[in-house]
């Protein structure tokens, strides 16, 4: 093919001849319709970007973080305008929030204290300040805030306090604990991303093919989602993919 030998004339033809070969394999592993292998071949250079910005880009949240970015400069904005005017304490956790979306753990921990030192129940404060002492490191403190509001309602944030405890669990390298929080999480909802790190737990556990049946499970699931999960299935799915071909087992 003429594209073939243009790109491997200079270094930048080669890069992209890797990259369309890059996006020929990952089509391949998720076993991707066969119009997409002759789509990304043939149609130079649109239909490997085609494909990359239609599958690949839901694996990194690239789309997702951009656009919370993006929105989330304003609205620290007039979050700071509010807090100036009002200096509630709803509009320091929801500043929290933000932060936590920027991954500025330290500043959304910050805020979530000026918000409980103004309403010391407040239940999404004490959340969200778990959740930015379990990003520091800080696993005994998180579990302190998570365990009381995960304790009276277990699907608290559509199970997502259950994880971030299991999580804190697995920090403090305590594996037994971490399962039963894992465990307790799957009875309601079936998240790959929880499934994951359940089966990447049992591996560390040496409950090895527990571990690799369910990552199969989690690649089987991602080849076949459909619908609004689509994404994240198979975003999960090949992180499952690589956990088993890194130990040189069929994904």
């Amino acid at each position: 093919m003429h594209w073939i030998q243009h790109s491997l004339s200079s270094l930048g033809g080669a890069l992209w001849f890797a990259f369309v070969i890059w996006m020929l394999i990952d089509c391949f592993r998720v076993q991707e319709s066969f119009y997409w292998y002759y789509i990304i071949f043939f149609f130079q250079p649109f239909g490997a970007i085609l494909y990359f910005i239609t599958h690949k880009l839901s694996d990194f949240e690239l789309t997702s973080r951009i656009g919370a970015l993006w929105s989330g400069r304003r609205r620290i904005a007039e979050l700071k305008a509010q807090i100036h005017a009002l200096d509630r304490p709803y509009h320091w956790a929801k500043l929290g929030d933000e932060y936590i979306v920027r991954r500025n753990w330290t500043e959304a921990g910050r805020c979530y204290d000026e918000a409980l030192g103004r309403e010391p129940d407040m239940e999404e404060a004490h959340y969200g300040r778990g959740r930015a002492c379990l990003a520091l490191g800080k696993f005994d403190e998180a579990l302190k805030e998570l365990i009381p509001i995960v304790t009276a309602n277990p699907k608290y944030a559509y199970g997502e306090g259950l994880m971030e405890i299991a999580r804190a669990w697995r920090g403090l390298g305590q594996p037994e604990a971490a399962l039963a929080a894992y465990d307790e999480l799957l009875k309601s909802y079936t998240y790959s991303a929880a499934r994951f790190e359940y089966a990447q737990l049992l591996h560390e556990m040496n409950r090895t093919e527990e571990a690799l049946t369910m990552m199969r499970q989690i690649v089987d699931d991602g080849r076949h989602a459909t619908g609004f999960s689509k994404a994240q299935e198979r975003r999960w799915g090949r992180k499952a993919g690589r956990f088993l071909r890194l130990r040189g087992l069929r994904a």
